[in-house]
């Protein structure tokens, strides 16, 4: 099982081994597609920051599965392997991503007592994951493991979240809408899930909270300070399910699942906006649209929707791409424009060659501008609150 350890109360039965990797998890848990017209990022926003947590390493195995012919799949390296294909999804779609780990190694190498308690062991190894991301500053924190139980029939993904946090909204939104992406990316790749949803991590031990999502506690020294999700995805003990991590399609799906999630999570929050400012206009559009055009201005303080539909990296070759976006939408009929975003705040300073289409008053009116974009071809378009 995974270190996650989606165990309910049911699933009791454990080996030893597997009972001590619980009751440490119990105190906290181990843990786009780009545009056809281009391989640059789509992400429309200034980039913002992910650390991933591929579960497991070193020593800590987590879940496995023996198949007849001798191959044995082992949950700290699928886990790895998801997670460095999952970086390189959200890297070409603009994000900033740490890993905890990229090799099969502990993170807290040194062995050292990081949450103060005078003893080395699990919760210090969970304590330097949390650590390094908030160290990152980074806006989400997405934990990849999979699961495992002493009861071969259990199946399925799920996603887990803590509901007692700050930010609890969001860590909610971010697995739910992981959770569906998942699911439906798993079966669009040939194998449908057992979906069990997202859950609260109080849900999975009798109200204790997982490590790497939870407050601080006596355990916890430093928690994470920022929206956080762990991830069972597939149960490494049902044979249908280990069956199907054997097909490098459905690791693909998973990656993608994650991915999809995040994309649709930052879509739907106004954190994108937020953390970016347009600073000058790059090119307009060569034609006016045959369209209906964006509604008339908003009060100042009405919300506005804006479609973005894809982002490339400020340099001559993304100036360039981000015009023959402009031209190929403006061709279909669709008024968009390109503008040089900056991050606010980053160091080094970055920018980047956003292409947007229209800003609008109700969300209605901008999700219609989007179904129009993705029929001009550009499936990753989205839309994201911004202030007026």
């Amino acid at each position: 099982m995974s270190a996650l350890a989606s165990l309910n109360a049911r699933t009791v039965s454990l080996p030893a081994t597997r009972r001590s990797w619980i009751r440490a998890v119990g105190f906290g848990l181990l843990l786009g597609v780009c545009s056809p017209w281009t391989a640059a990022p789509s992400h429309a926003a200034p980039p913002l920051r992910i650390t991933l947590d591929p579960g497991h390493g070193g020593s800590q195995i987590g879940s496995s599965y023996r198949f007849a012919d001798g191959v044995v799949l082992q949950e700290k390296a699928l886990s790895l392997r998801v997670g460095l294909r999952l970086r390189q999804l959200l890297e070409q779609a603009g994000f900033s991503v740490t890993l905890t780990r990229s090799t099969d190694a502990p993170v807290n190498v040194e062995g050292r007592d990081l949450n103060g308690d005078g003893r080395v062991g699990l919760a210090d190894e969970l304590q330097a994951r949390v650590d390094l991301a908030n160290r990152a500053g980074s806006d989400l924190f997405v934990s990849i493991c999979f699961n495992g139980s002493s009861d071969p029939s259990a199946k399925g993904t799920e996603i887990f979240w803590n509901p007692n946090r700050p930010f609890s909204d969001r860590n909610q939104r971010l697995a739910e809408l992981t959770q569906a992406h998942m699911v439906s990316d798993l079966t669009a790749a040939g194998y449908a899930p057992q979906d069990r949803g997202a859950r609260t991590d109080a849900a999975l031990l009798g109200g204790d909270a997982l490590f790497l999502l939870g407050p601080a506690s006596s355990t916890i020294a430093r928690p994470s300070q920022m929206p956080s999700i762990v991830g069972e995805t597939l149960f490494l003990t049902n044979p249908a399910d280990a069956t199907a991590l054997r097909d490098d399609r459905i690791l693909e799906a998973i990656a993608r699942g994650y991915f999809d999630g995040v994309q649709a999570y930052f879509s739907s929050s106004r954190a994108v906006t937020s953390r970016a400012a347009v600073t000058t206009v790059a090119s307009a559009a060569s034609a006016p649209s045959a369209r209906a055009a964006p509604s008339a201005p908003a009060a100042p303080s009405q919300p506005r929707w804006t479609v973005y539909v894809i982002a490339y990296q400020d340099t001559p070759a993304g100036q360039r791409l981000a015009e023959r976006a402009v031209r190929s939408l403006s061709a279909s009929g669709i008024l968009a424009s390109a503008r040089v975003a900056t991050r606010a705040g980053s160091n080094p300073p970055s920018s980047y060659v956003v292409v947007a289409s229209g800003r609008f008053d109700t969300r209605q009116a901008a999700l219609a501008r989007s179904a129009e974009v993705r029929q001009a071809g550009y499936t990753e378009a989205y839309v994201s609150s911004v202030a007026s």
